[in-house]
């Protein structure tokens, strides 16, 4: 068989998952937890920066609302944002021993998920919540939601999704 042709099976092979692990989230009809119900963690309250050019917001100030509901507000979007709006409301909850982090546009009726985790008061890292057992095809409520994404964070894929690195602003 050609060598050309090998190499490109293999290229259209890979092509999704490079897609996957590269592309911005997508805006889902459902939350991953019971909207406002779950309390934010208050060490998110301030302004964040990121240094990568890759992540789709730049800097942030983060504000409480409620215990459990908090303001965003993008200040400096990143190459990937594909958002209308800078403000955005964000959730929180917690699926298995991931915690995530679900934020709805003040312009639209649906929810951005990221996980987060934090490493000290000044720095936190997020990644994209991939759903890789099943998709967006298999989510049709928020229990569906939060099925999809217990199944997919053992998998290998979920764990090299690439994390981005904020500092809290000084």
């Amino acid at each position: 068989m050609n060598p050309k042709f090998i190499e490109m099976k293999k290229f259209f092979f890979l092509l999704p998952l490079l897609f996957l692990l590269t592309a911005c989230p997508v805006g889902l009809e459902y939350a991953p937890g019971k909207v406002a119900t779950e309390q934010v963690d208050a060490r998110l309250i301030g302004t964040w920066e990121s240094e990568s050019s890759e992540c789709e917001i730049r800097k942030v100030t983060i504000k409480k609302k409620t215990a459990n509901e908090f303001s965003v507000q993008v200040l400096e979007r990143g190459e990937m944002y594909a958002l209308e709006t800078d403000d955005l409301t964000l959730y929180q909850t917690r699926i298995d021993n991931l915690t995530i982090l679900y934020l709805k546009p003040s312009n639209e009726e649906k929810y951005y998920l990221y996980q987060l985790e934090i490493k000290s008061d000044s720095e936190l890292t997020i990644a994209d919540v991939s759903l890789l057992d099943g998709g967006t095809d298999a989510v049709s409520d928020t229990e569906s939601l939060r099925k999809q994404i217990s199944n997919s964070k053992d998998k290998e894929e979920f764990k090299n999704i690439p994390k981005f690195v904020f500092h809290k602003a000084k």
